[in-house]
């Protein structure tokens, strides 16, 4: 027989009290707080002895978050140099506009003072006897012109030490401000002996020495580059004489015979500046299609515009109107200026080029006292024996300018009909300028082009084309 002992209250708060210490002590010893997943979850690499330790997916998270910071921060600083490039740009864009702005107003303003100063201006020949001729320099490398300049100096030397040993003699000598120990060997091996002391200018420098034009600048400058300041903008101003060059309005004239003849003209010119046929061609296509909107006349008439009114009289343009068209006809995007501008080879410093020596402004006569002699062939392509009437002209017009078409053809009877046939494309005075007023502001330079009649004090001008 069983008996049992009846619990207590107080019996029963004691064994409640065993089993919760027993159960914690099981909680920390025995039982798993994360139990590892049977497919090797995240929590995988628990202990299985009932301590729970650091799991080791937490080192991987951490590399996880490492990669994802560098990521954000590649592209934080991706955005950041964006942003601060397009900050840069603006504010590089906005200078440019408002340094434009400068060089574009002192370019104005310099495009007005050429038109009025040249008003003033009174463009002589000069006497060439004692120096070098310029008429074949386009056909001259950079080794053929520099021991043409060197044979130039040697006589300047010469002169030179003459005329400052005879100022020693009379006690107004000028001492020698340069170095000339080359140029003065060379004379010394030719068997001229020179002291160094009687040169007053180094002729070695390259800036001394150039071959002047018809008249004294570099060809074709007619006066010196006019150079001034308005506020921190350097303004140059440099005039041209644009009756020295071929005109191409010959291409497009209205007389086939006359067109016929240009085109022979064009390939003895571009046989002398050393331009592919078939960039010849395409130069006289390219004129083809200026000829389809308008013609070339020499003897141009008056337009008359608007409608007649009773009691007034139309309207009536000058004709230099004529030329104002055919200025802007040839610098438009019919030509192709990309062939025309390519330089000749091994010129050196020297801008050789098949533009240098084409008028594109409407002019249709060349100046024989000016044109360089490729040119002068060009013009006397239209009476014949052009070659032999340029080397004539160009021995002449050295002792002595001609004055007019007269004296032209009695000093040349021989080739009084070639220059009779020639006469309507020939002078012997220019009278067609180009003005280039370059401005230069920061890094912005900006120009334009004036082109002027000017007879006398009598300026009319033609057309001005702008260009940053």
């Amino acid at each position: 027989m069983t008996f049992r002992i009846p619990k207590t209250k107080k019996m029963k708060n004691t064994r409640m009290m065993k089993k919760t210490r027993t159960m914690k002590n099981n909680s920390l010893s025995k039982t798993k707080l994360y139990p590892t997943p049977p497919d090797g979850g995240l929590f995988a690499g628990y202990e299985g002895d009932g301590h729970c330790r650091k799991p080791t997916a937490w080192k991987s998270g951490r590399g996880v978050a490492l990669l994802l910071t560098l990521v954000i921060l590649m592209v934080l600083t991706t955005i950041t140099y964006s942003l601060t490039s397009r900050v840069a740009q603006v504010k590089h864009r906005r200078q440019y506009l408002m340094d434009y702005q400068v060089s574009r107003y002192a370019c104005d303003s310099g495009t007005k003072y050429a038109l009025s100063a040249i008003k003033k201006m009174d463009f002589k020949l000069i006497d060439r006897r004692d120096k070098p001729d310029f008429s074949d320099l386009f056909t001259m490398n950079r080794q053929e012109y520099e021991l043409y300049l060197d044979e130039w100096a040697q006589k300047l030397a010469q002169e030179d030490a003459l005329e400052n040993a005879y100022g020693t003699a009379n006690g107004t000598a000028k001492n020698s401000s340069g170095e000339n120990e080359d140029l003065i060997a060379l004379l010394e091996e030719s068997g001229i002996n020179i002291d160094p002391n009687l040169l007053t200018t180094d002729y070695s420098e390259p800036n001394v020495l150039f071959v002047p034009g018809p008249y004294g600048p570099r060809w074709p400058n007619v006066c010196e580059p006019i150079k001034f300041d308005i506020g921190q903008t350097n303004v140059t101003i440099e005039i041209t004489d644009e009756n020295a060059k071929m005109p191409l309005t010959w291409l497009i004239s209205d007389n086939d015979k006359v067109r016929k003849l240009a085109l022979d003209a064009l390939d003895m010119f571009g046989s002398w500046m050393q331009m592919d046929p078939v960039d010849v061609m395409n130069l006289a296509e390219q004129l083809e299609d200026i000829e389809d909107i308008k013609r070339f006349t020499t003897k141009p008439k008056p337009i008359s515009v608007g409608r007649r009114v009773r009691g007034k009289r139309n309207k009536t343009l000058p004709i230099t109107v004529h030329t104002t068209d055919f200025a802007k006809l040839m610098h438009g995007s019919s030509i192709d200026f990309e062939v025309l501008t390519r330089p000749l080879p091994d010129t050196g410093d020297r801008y050789e080029s098949p533009l240098k020596y084409l008028a594109l402004w409407g002019s249709h006569k060349v100046n024989i006292n000016t044109a360089p002699r490729h040119v002068l062939e060009a013009v006397f392509t239209f009476g014949g024996e052009a070659e032999y009437v340029a080397e004539e002209i160009i021995q002449r017009r050295h002792e002595k300018p001609f004055k007019d078409i007269k004296e032209l053809q009695d000093s040349l009877y021989r080739y009084s009909e070639s220059i009779k046939k020639s006469k309507d494309y020939i002078t012997t005075s220019s009278t067609f300028f180009a003005i280039k007023i370059t401005a230069a502001y920061g890094r912005v330079k900006t120009w334009a082009v004036a082109t002027v009649i000017k007879q006398g004090k009598k300026v009319q001008p033609i057309a001005v084309i702008s260009r940053l």
